[in-house]
């Protein structure tokens, strides 16, 4: 099992703004999987770790996680689709968690997931003070010394070896498209003019087959981690688009 949480902080001193330090832990050897800084706790960090476990470890059996707004539905509003259907769907990152057949579990107190609640005491503790050692004072400096060293030597020092041997992890299948899995998903209807547009973006598709058009056509547009864009009609890729950031729900 794995848990995973964010933890708002003045990591950098009280002269500097917060940032959220997300990480993800595993409940049966206490091992930092994963840790990035994030501006805030939200769904690109949750994504992010997600990715990040999957790849180097595969895929867990199953998430211990919060009731926080990018896990877990928190709102009252009820789209008409989801009144047909009479269920909700997850948010981003349960979406996530589903296609890849995780299951996640909610926490109803700080006390119920204790563990990574003692990982972030510990990591206010030693984290913040190697960083002031090494005068780390950004973002993009604090994330490259943890992966350079930080999270090789916290293992090495506290992980554990687990009670029992059996690989409790699946393996990832070589045609997995984790770029397309762990990603924000939206669906679409194409424009008269060929565009997809979501909120103030506007994406131009390339003519189809024998140069026909999209239009009225329902598509999934799916942001990957790096902010690129892909648009599919079913599963079929049929535009590509660089880096372009929506607000992040």
């Amino acid at each position: 099992m794995v848990l995973w949480d964010g933890s708002p902080h003045l990591w950098f001193g009280p002269g500097h703004p917060p940032c959220c330090l997300m990480a993800a832990i595993d409940d049966a050897t206490g091992k930092l999987l994963a840790a990035r800084f994030f501006p805030f706790e939200g769904s690109s960090g949750y994504l992010w770790l997600l990715k990040e476990i999957v790849k180097k470890y595969g895929i867990p059996m199953v998430i211990y996680q919060d009731r926080h707004g990018a896990l877990h539905r928190n709102d009252h509003h009820w789209s008409l689709e989801e009144q047909l259907a009479g269920r909700r769907e997850p948010t981003q990152v349960g979406l996530a968690l589903q296609s890849l057949g995780i299951q996640a579990i909610p926490a109803l107190s700080p006390q119920a997931k204790g563990r990574v609640e003692r990982l972030f005491a510990t990591l206010q503790d030693r984290l913040i003070a190697e960083l002031r050692l090494r005068n780390i004072k950004t973002i993009e400096e604090a994330n490259a010394f943890l992966q350079s060293i930080f999270l090789k030597d916290f293992n090495r020092r506290f992980a554990v070896r687990p009670r029992e041997s059996q690989k409790a992890w699946r393996e990832v299948s070589k045609d997995l498209d984790l770029d397309r899995i762990i990603s924000f998903r939206y669906q679409a209807t194409v424009g008269n003019d060929n565009t997809v547009r979501l909120g103030g973006l506007t994406l131009d598709l390339p003519p189809g087959p024998q140069r026909r058009s999209y239009a009225k056509l329902k598509v999934e547009a799916r942001q990957l981690l790096n902010g690129s864009w892909r648009i599919y009609a079913k599963d079929q890729l049929i535009a590509k688009h660089s880096p372009t950031f929506l607000k992040e729900p």
